[in-house]
């Protein structure tokens, strides 16, 4: 899916959460991601016409 598909391309460390939304027609994802120690990263991207935009 998507989903799986972005998840694979944007992560490099350990997941700690996933949610998506959905507004105005653009389906949207928040990852969490903890990098060892106190690094953590949150991103959120845009699913719209199947490409993936970092917001």
């Amino acid at each position: 899916t998507n989903i799986d598909r972005l998840i694979g391309e944007v992560t490099t460390g350990y997941i700690t959460d996933v949610k998506t939304f959905h507004n105005s027609g653009v389906d949207y994802i928040v990852i969490a991601q903890f990098f060892g120690t106190q690094e953590s990263e949150i991103g959120i991207y845009a699913i719209k016409n199947n490409t993936i935009h970092k917001l």
